[in-house]
């Protein structure tokens, strides 16, 4: 019997932002969101007497990477123009990124690099943003 996939399209998704964690606001006309990954940095343990001669190592700090965001550059609606004034602020703010699927997941991130606008002569005027994520990830399923 084949494998029906329970794949669905992202067409939908929201980013969102709050300053308190409990009112949030969708940031304008995202288009791609990458992210957030994550990352662990790694310690060498590795001795003169390690086995066979291999290096050794252990897991240490965890860090939750970034957000890239893409969107259409749209500098005068507020769910955008925002992001240059947390970036100012240095504001650490609670995002959400919500599928289709209503599972989402949170994190608290800086604005590391505001929309950044890119004008192709044969393309569209879109921005690019980065979030930088300072703690967990929390990545909670819906339905």
């Amino acid at each position: 019997m084949p494998y029906v996939t329970e794949g669905r399209a992202a067409l939908g998704t929201l980013l969102e932002r709050s300053a308190d964690g409990i009112t949030y606001a969708a940031v304008a006309e995202v288009y791609n969101i990458e992210g957030p990954g994550g990352d662990s940095t790694e310690v060498d343990l590795t001795h003169h007497q390690s086995d066979g001669g291999y290096a050794e190592f252990a897991m240490s700090l965890k860090d939750g990477g970034t957000v890239k965001v893409d969107m259409n550059f749209l500098p005068g609606v507020a769910g955008q123009s925002v992001l240059r004034s947390d970036f100012d602020a240095q504001t650490k703010l609670y995002w959400k990124i919500i599928f289709p699927d209503t599972s989402f997941c949170t994190f608290r991130a800086f604005v590391k690099m505001p929309p950044s606008p890119k004008a192709p002569v044969k393309g569209k005027l879109d921005a690019s943003a980065t979030l930088r994520v300072s703690g967990p990830v929390t990545i909670t399923a819906g339905s």
